[in-house]
């Protein structure tokens, strides 16, 4: 009798015996791959199994995706911030470069001067950020 078969003869049963077993890893395996509907348990129910398998089976590989994933909040933050940042300074610096002043306003080439900066640090943040 296949391991599905013997979850499906056990009806509700089912969930109990696969989450009492979840370290063993040929019935997680038979559960995981393949539909729901062939073990007699319900999605919900599988993707519990799925999870607490995990935890169970490779605790360590489990511990190192979930500090990846914080990593990768953390970086996401960081590149908002400074996609911020370079708005702000866009603004203070194209309003400074634009302002007039006495006897004719800022030369074409003093606008260009005041923008470099900002150009090269917005490049590296479109490297940086998609």
């Amino acid at each position: 009798m296949s391991v599905r078969a013997l979850l499906r003869a056990k009806g509700e049963d089912a969930e109990q015996f696969a989450f009492s077993h979840r370290t063993d890893p040929k019935l997680v395996a038979a559960i995981l791959g393949a539909p729901a509907f062939l073990s007699g348990m319900s999605q919900d129910a599988v993707e519990r199994l799925r999870a607490v398998a995990s935890q169970a089976l490779y605790p360590a590989e489990v511990e190192e995706i979930a500090a990846l994933e914080a990593a990768e909040r953390v970086a996401m933050q960081a590149a908002e911030h400074a996609r911020e940042r370079i708005a702000r300074r866009d603004r203070a610096v194209i309003g400074a470069a634009t302002q007039g002043h006495a006897g004719g306003g800022v030369t074409e080439w003093g606008r260009r001067d005041c923008l470099r900066p900002v150009a090269a640090v917005q490049d590296v943040a479109r490297a940086l950020v998609p």
